[in-house]
């Protein structure tokens, strides 16, 4: 990364994006340039986590049941409404640190900054950004992370159903 310049004003920086879009890389490395804090929303509350991990792995039964079980419509409107219970917390964080010149500024990331609900903030010691990629790009950098190629056939499925964009 190069220098980042942001406003003199400017306290929290928020990077939301899909899983395996970088938001973790770049968030960590923008904090440590501006020597600021760094929190992740996963550390809020996590819903229901990738269904990989270091192997051997074996998914525990509510991730294995959520990625089998239900239907992709099902997951999205399990995470939306996850994002919606949890942004409450986030707009209390982003405010508390924004506005408050004693607290640290730091940068927030996670899957639960939704563009919808970061919009509504409306503070202008807050700036946002989206990382995104194509579909291709996803799957390599998932099926590189969760280490696929040596994945039982449960493990496969799990990854299978949280790629899938037709179930």
């Amino acid at each position: 990364m190069g220098n980042i310049v942001l406003e003199h004003s400017v306290r929290v920086v928020l990077i939301g994006g899909s899983s395996n879009s970088g938001k973790s890389t770049v968030a960590r490395r923008l904090s440590e340039q501006l020597g600021w804090g760094l929190v992740s929303t996963d550390r809020l509350a996590r819903h229901p986590g990738r269904p990989w991990g270091p192997l051997p792995y074996h998914a525990p039964s509510d991730v294995a049941d959520y990625y089998l079980n239900l239907s992709l419509h099902e997951q999205m409107v399990s995470v939306l409404v996850h994002y919606g219970s949890l942004f409450p917390k986030i707009e209390e964080i982003v405010a508390e640190h924004a506005d408050d010149e004693e607290k640290q500024p730091f940068v927030l990331e996670g899957s639960a900054l939704v563009p919808a609900n970061v919009v509504t903030l409306g503070n202008t010691r807050v700036s946002a950004v989206w990382l995104t990629a194509t579909d291709d790009v996803f799957k390599k950098r998932i099926y590189n992370e969760s280490q696929y190629q040596h994945a039982d056939a449960v493990g496969k499925g799990l990854i299978d159903s949280f790629l899938s964009t037709d179930n």
